[in-house]
């Protein structure tokens, strides 16, 4: 997306939602140029950022003050590294939220495969930290399903609602608030 677009939806979304920027691999400065063009109520993490990467934002004005939601991965009790990752995430008092997304070695979100739900049902207690999102796989046929099972604080919609890569679809946003709704 441009930044002169980003600027533009921006706008048109402040007040009514909450604009959320995802961000792989960028370093905090290049975050805030983004920002200080494309103001964002919350920055997710999506890549291979380090805690350090939240020691350097805390200190640029532009972007010191924003919520991070961590995005990760929750394979169960056979990868602790997805729990250390989520303990030391959550621990973080610039960070907002933990957001379990399906794991994939190469692609960062956006697979369309499905979280397993069995592993995240009852909560595991590193994820209990922080706030609790949801992503991967998820779609207006699946979701309210997967509310019922994981009970999430939040959802994060992506490819199950496209047309094409990297382009929603309103009438299947809208399917999946009316799910939610009912």
């Amino acid at each position: 997306m441009s930044l002169s677009l980003g600027r533009e939806l921006s706008a048109i979304a402040d007040g009514r939602t909450t604009r959320v920027g995802v961000f792989v691999n960028s370093t905090p400065n290049e975050v805030a140029r983004i920002v200080e063009t494309c103001p964002l109520d919350v920055i997710q993490l999506h890549g291979d950022e380090g805690l350090d990467w939240v020691e350097q934002a805390s200190s640029i004005p532009a972007i010191g003050t924003i919520p991070i939601l961590r995005a990760l991965s929750w394979r169960g009790s056979n990868c602790p590294e997805d729990e250390r990752a989520a303990i030391n995430w959550g621990g973080h008092p610039m960070v907002s939220g933990l957001l379990v997304d399906a794991h994939d070695p190469v692609q960062r979100g956006g697979t369309g495969k499905v979280v397993r739900w069995d592993l995240l049902s009852p909560r595991p207690a590193p994820l209990q930290i922080k706030s609790f999102w949801l992503a991967g796989g998820l779609t207006p046929v699946n979701v309210q399903q997967a509310i019922d099972v994981v009970q999430p604080d939040g959802i994060d919609l992506a490819s199950g609602i496209e047309i094409s890569p990297g382009i929603k679809s309103p009438e299947l946003m809208k399917l999946v608030c009316e799910k939610i709704r009912g």
